[in-house]
């Protein structure tokens, strides 16, 4: 097989497989929002709170790099009030 077509066959392989991880982490984070609004926050959020949880020294920017978001966006977000919304029967729940 000459080399060129080879190096095509590779690429397309890594290509789908990138795709394939790319589609595993945008079902992730689709899930992660599902799960996360049942209890009024967001997943970035939510993810913040597990990560402190474990690891409560972490730097903002840490916390940053492991949410993929700017460092200012993870202290906005982390220090939103979570609003509260109504459930079913129109009771309050926070």
């Amino acid at each position: 097989m000459p080399t060129a077509v080879f190096a095509r066959l590779r690429t397309d392989a890594v290509d789908r497989i990138i795709q394939g991880y790319s589609d595993v982490a945008r079902h992730m984070r689709t899930y992660g929002n599902q799960l996360a609004r049942q209890y009024g926050v967001t997943f970035t959020q939510l993810t913040i709170l597990a990560r402190l949880e474990g690891e409560s020294e972490l730097s903002q920017n840490e916390l940053a790099a492991m949410t993929e978001l700017a460092p200012v966006t993870v202290a906005r977000r982390s220090t939103q009030p979570v609003t509260k919304h109504r459930g079913e029967g129109g009771d309050q729940t926070s």
